[in-house]
């Protein structure tokens, strides 16, 4: 008889079951379960789907395993995707956000993938955004934000900041615009005040990819150095060096183009001004920096060193950022290779001061540290010596002095468009920057705009700009800025622990559930969101509103789902959509299938012929539950032991978060079921069912349901029978001289000298021996008897 599976009708028999399986219990014993909220782009990718399966999944078994799980769900909903797209399409982003969220919320449902929706958050949503307001207006308070001219990228098409890292190739990463870099006034949080804490932070979090931690501790990139001025014509250019050992080797001063002495170098020479902007419109990352080809201008200014008094070129250089340092570096090029680099092509002159009898300066530069040469008084001193002598004599002649400087820089989380979180400050002309009071909260972005190309919307918007000082009460203007979405994804996770209450930031009564017990997400973020979710969260702790410092206890970085080597994409035309093969396979074999092919960390290369495999696995799990199973009265303990085997490193295998062995693991169970019967076949069954409950919840359910007349979802992780492993039988195939000559049965008790005299007396391994040499003993599985 063949037994039909279908894969939608049993999810459509159990989906509401799982769905409202989704307590949000904060007790003892709880596990957070956070994945990384998406956003509302309305397209439901591969991506996505590996993502909240894996959430899914852990939940699940940490579930069987007596936790209390919460596992939350939200939207990242504002930004500039959705402002350009409500221009597209003639839609308001607020309707075409709400519109995807639905759309997305449907894949969900579809993929069998459910959350605590009672607890559904959005960005763009007033009551989400107040809090947000509430907590940037603390850290206004706590001198923690402030406002000031700076010099940003500036995407004239999207007419907006954008970060560095949004720059590719010197264009905008959404528009292709070339970028402008332009100064304006913008919003900053002081996260460098945080660079101790959260660099020292870095060492406890121990269940953090060791490659994550360490970008966050380069990112920080704490150093010790020295700060050198040198005097010029107009004021004391200030460089930081960790290089203070090759002070005499300097042979030029770069500044960046923005540098004030640049400004100070046009009214001597306008001429100077379309060179000055070419260089300004370089790469903007550090990455960018070091690939693209050092440009220079020399500025007909010198700057003189304090310590050898040399008289030194200033020049304008690409590869300098105002953002770094003092927007100024000393050019060492006998021992920088990029200042080397820059001197072959500009003839400046090479000095080496660190001793190397071989090397060819010539040729490259020897950035090793040494003893120094050529370097007046301080010859002969060691590098490290060298610096701290400096640092001390600079600082005695009010000229330097040794210094710990960070690579990080304040976070700038102002952008200059409509669809964001309004920053809530008011500038009034008789009490200046006044941060709104809490009674006005939320400050609502209005709903009643025009989209126009290049306008600057709020701006535009009288009712919004136009309001009173909450201080004095005189007429006054709002700011027009509204919050970069980093900001709004910085402390979501602790809303969850609201309970959903408008009228406060954190609940009580939720607050047992943080941290976040296991954060999952793409590598991609490992650095700006963790790192400000990471800031944000060490000052909510600072000022009483959270217990823990750090927001998340374990990271869990997933890989991408690539195929033909590719990452899936629409452009790429390699996509594959979790409806289509919704539609052909159900849920529970998309969801095996992505869980089997690599570990959760790496990528996945995806394979139709593997998820056609694991649909095929289904139906063999369904076919044995649907038709009439041998039973037998015969005990087997080898069979019971080897399924307690399998059991023990499964559980091992979903703490290690190795998802992909989990999936082995439990198809080892069922391929045991199909071969043997036993008396303890039922105890099999279930055990097989409640492992795979986790990584195919539908068929697992309805399959336990069908068969035992009970809810899986009141079932509980099987203990592993280590007593049956100990006491049951091991065959162990015996060799001499490295072939067969024979299959013996041990105990896991016997020891390896038993087991040795057992294999000897095999009739059929004895007579193959005259004398033992030695022997190998591979445990639990051969011995090899090396004889004469």
């Amino acid at each position: 008889m063949t037994i039909n599976y279908d894969p939608h009708l049993i999810q459509s028999s159990t989906k509401d079951q799982l769905a409202n399986h989704q307590p949000a219990d904060c007790s003892n014993k709880k596990k957070y379960i956070l994945a990384m909220f998406p956003y509302p782009s309305g397209q439901f990718h591969m991506g996505h789907a590996r993502n909240y399966t894996i959430a899914n999944t852990l939940s699940d078994y940490y579930r069987l395993n007596g936790f209390k799980c919460y596992m939350p769900m939200g939207w990242d909903a504002f930004g500039l995707p959705a402002e350009n797209a409500a221009i597209k399409h003639k839609k308001h982003p607020k309707d075409w956000t709400q519109g995807n969220i639905q759309q997305m919320k449907g894949s969900f449902d579809q993929m069998g993938l459910y959350f605590n929706w009672g607890y559904e958050l959005t960005t763009c949503d007033p009551e989400y955004y107040k809090w947000q307001q509430w907590l940037f207006i603390q850290m206004y308070q706590n001198n923690l934000a402030y406002q000031k001219q700076a010099t940003v990228n500036w995407d004239p098409v999207d007419q907006t900041v954008l970060a560095n890292e949004q720059v590719i190739d010197g264009r905008g990463w959404r528009s292709g615009a070339l970028v402008e870099r332009k100064e304006i006034k913008q919003w900053f949080l002081k996260i460098t005040q945080y660079a101790d804490k959260l660099l020292d932070g870095c060492k406890t979090l121990d269940k953090w990819p060791e490659q994550v931690r360490q970008m966050q501790e380069n990112w920080i990139g704490r150093s010790e150095g020295l700060d050198i001025h040198f005097s010029s014509d107009q004021e004391d250019i200030k460089v930081y060096t960790t290089r203070g050992d090759t002070l005499f080797g300097a042979t030029a001063i770069m500044v960046a183009p923005t540098h004030p002495i640049c400004k100070e170098a046009l009214k001597r020479d306008p001429k100077l001004a379309d060179p000055l902007s070419e260089l300004m419109t370089s790469g903007v990352s550090e990455a960018e920096i070091e690939k693209q080809e050092k440009k220079g201008l020399p500025l007909g200014l010198y700057a003189t060193c304090p310590i050898s008094n040399n008289k030194l070129p200033i020049w304008a250089a690409n590869y300098v950022l105002m953002d770094y340092g003092h927007g100024a570096v000393m050019c060492v090029p006998a021992h920088c290779e990029r200042d080397h680099a820059f001197a072959k092509k500009y003839d400046l002159s090479i000095q080496p001061v660190i001793t190397s009898e071989q090397h060819d300066y010539e040729q490259g530069a020897m950035s090793e540290m040494g003893q120094l040469i050529h370097s007046n008084e301080y010859t002969g001193l060691e590098s490290k010596d060298a610096i701290i002598q400096l640092g001390k004599v600079l600082q005695k002649i009010n000229k330097g002095q040794l210094k710990t400087q960070y690579r990080l820089r304040d976070w700038g989380i102002s952008r200059q468009r409509y669809w964001g979180c309004p920053i809530p400050i008011i500038h009034c002309d008789h009490c200046g920057i006044i941060p709104e009071s809490f009674e006005n909260l939320p400050v609502m972005l209005p709903t009643d705009i025009e989209f126009e190309p290049g306008k600057n919307i709020l701006q535009a918007h009288k009712s919004f700009i136009n309001t009173t000082c909450p201080t004095c009460g005189k007429a006054a203007k709002r700011e027009t800025d509204t919050f970069d979405t980093f900001f709004d994804s910085s402390w979501y996770y602790n809303r969850f622990a609201s309970g959903g209450d408008p009228s406060q930031l954190l609940d009580s009564s939720m607050k047992p559930a943080l941290p976040v017990d296991l954060y999952i997400g793409g590598i991609e973020h490992a650095i700006l969101h963790l790192l400000y979710a990471r800031f944000v969260n060490h000052f909510m702790h600072d000022i009483g509103l959270v217990d823990n410092t750090e927001p998340f206890t374990e990271l869990l970085t997933q890989g991408m789902v690539l195929k033909d080597g590719t990452k899936m994409s629409k452009s790429k035309g390699n996509l594959v959509t979790p409806s289509e093969l919704h539609q052909q396979y159900g849920s529970d074999a998309i969801r095996l299938f992505m869980l089997f092919a690599a570990p959760p960390q790496q990528s996945l290369e995806w394979s139709n012929s593997g998820i056609e495999g694991m649909h095929r696995f289904l139906k063999r799990v369904h076919h044995y539950f649907e038709t009439p199973r041998k039973t037998s009265n015969q005990e087997d303990k080898t069979v019971w032991a080897n399924v307690q085997k399998i059991l023990q490193q499964i559980s091992q295998d979903y703490e290690k978060r190795q998802l992909n062995t989990t999936v082995a693991g439990a198809m080892k169970i069922f391929n045991i079921l199909s071969e043997h019967h036993t008396a303890k076949q039922e105890e099999i069954e279930r055990i097989f069912l409640i492992t795979l409950f986790p990584l195919a919840p539908h068929i697992s359910m309805y399959c336990y349901q069908k068969h035992f007349n009970q809810s899986i979802l009141d079932a509980q992780w099987p203990e592993v029978d280590t007593q049956a492993q100990a006491s049951a039988p091991i065959m162990i195939a015996v060799q001499v001289n490295g072939k067969k000559r024979g299959l013996i049965t041990v105990n896991a008790s016997n020891t390896k000298e038993e087991i040795v005299a057992i294999a000897t007396e095999e009739p059929n391994v004895k007579k193959h021996i005259n004398a033992i040499r030695k022997v190998i003993y591979v445990p639990n599985r051969l011995v090899n008897i090396i004889a004469s």
